[in-house]
């Protein structure tokens, strides 16, 4: 017993019950969603370096595209 109403203990109960639903029905889809970004970062932080220089390769890409319209 969680509450000393009834209601309130069936409400706790219902949620923690769709609570754990959601965690049953998405978690792996978040799992392997978070995965794949991790392996991403990995990805682009070899290609690319750090942020700044992510920001710099786009920005002069930006000015290329610009350039060739």
């Amino acid at each position: 017993m969680y509450y000393e109403d009834a209601k309130e203990n069936a409400a706790f109960e219902r949620c923690t019950d769709v609570i754990t639903n959601m965690i049953m029905k998405y978690g792996p889809v978040l799992k392997r969603k978070w995965a794949v970004d991790e392996w991403l970062r990995n990805i682009h932080v070899e290609c690319f370096g750090t942020k700044n220089e992510w920001r710099s390769f786009m920005a002069e890409d930006k000015k290329r595209k610009l350039l060739l319209q």
